[in-house]
């Protein structure tokens, strides 16, 4: 029995494979290769390359999920259709920069607030090989600040209702007389000095006991200081307790109003047996401590 010859390629095909061996080689060559890792570096410096360091970002807040180390934001993007969103993009907001935006507005800011409103973020693109591309939160536009400021207080008028205390003081009995009157105001407000002016040429004729109170009415200790000197206003005056107490500051920045809608500051005010007026601001600067004064006035 003979055995089968050996298949022997036509010459011609086998330099057709040798030149195709040949020119893979060469391409691989001239291709640079790159790990995933690498690769996705690569394309994350080139990316962030084509951006400015800091960019504002207008989009709706779908998501916020807490850490140890802040809150992811996810951010959603549609075209008004219903449909999918058009884009998706995950920011970081750290609690140090968080805290940041607390003590320049001056009032409490909860991250969980954000969700279901159009926002304007500042913030600091930033790419990694496993997350791919996402942004630091480094601020909040002025507009958001004022979006989460309504969303807050509407909240908190809401449960006051809930909980019978936001008529509370408009329930108090309008005193029969004024004879004994404290009053809590900022240091050195250049609007209170009306105030305190007529209010001292009537102690000075022995019709009031007057005593004056001094808080921070901004800042992050405001509320704390205000409910403070509310405590001690609403304690004891030569004869008893007072029959009325004042909260005044006499105009100023709307931005400095913030922490008269703090709740702990709003619900001392509601529960204080003492009935109060409430004189901090123009017109149009309506506060909640407003809204829960027995009565407030313009200044």
């Amino acid at each position: 029995m003979t055995s089968a010859a050996p298949i022997v390629s036509p010459p011609s095909v086998a330099v057709a494979s040798l030149r195709d061996a040949a020119s893979h080689n060469s391409l691989r060559e001239a291709i640079p290769t790159f790990t995933l890792t690498h690769f996705l570096a690569a394309v994350g410096r080139s990316l962030l390359a084509g951006l400015p360091a800091q960019v504002w970002i207008e989009a709706t807040v779908v998501a916020v999920k807490a850490s140890a180390h802040g809150h992811q934001l996810e951010l959603v993007e549609s075209d008004g259709t219903g449909g999918a969103p058009t884009a998706q993009l995950r920011v970081f907001l750290a609690n140090e920069v968080r805290r940041g935006i607390v003590q320049a507005s001056g009032a409490a800011f909860d991250p969980a607030l954000l969700v279901g409103l159009t926002t304007c973020l500042r913030v600091e693109p930033t790419f990694s090989p496993r997350w791919h591309l996402q942004a630091r939160v480094l601020g909040l536009s002025a507009a958001t600040h004022q979006s989460i400021e309504r969303l807050r207080v509407d909240q908190l008028r809401q449960t006051l209702q809930r909980e019978a205390l936001f008529d509370r003081q408009r329930s108090l009995a309008t005193p029969p007389d004024l004879t004994r009157l404290c009053v809590i105001h900022p240091t050195g407000a250049a609007g209170y000095a009306d105030v305190a002016a007529e209010l001292d040429r009537w102690q000075s004729a022995g019709l009031l006991i007057l005593r004056h109170y001094q808080a921070p009415f901004e800042g992050e200790r405001a509320a704390a200081g205000l409910i403070a000197a509310l405590m001690m206003a609403a304690d004891t005056v030569e004869g008893g307790r007072p029959d009325l107490i004042m909260i005044v500051r006499g105009g100023g920045a709307s931005a400095g109003l913030q922490s008269l809608n703090n709740e702990s500051l709003v619900r001392a005010v509601c529960r204080c047996p003492v009935p109060i007026v409430s004189g901090v601001g123009h017109a149009i600067d309506r506060t909640l401590l407003d809204e829960v004064a027995w009565r407030a006035c313009d200044t």
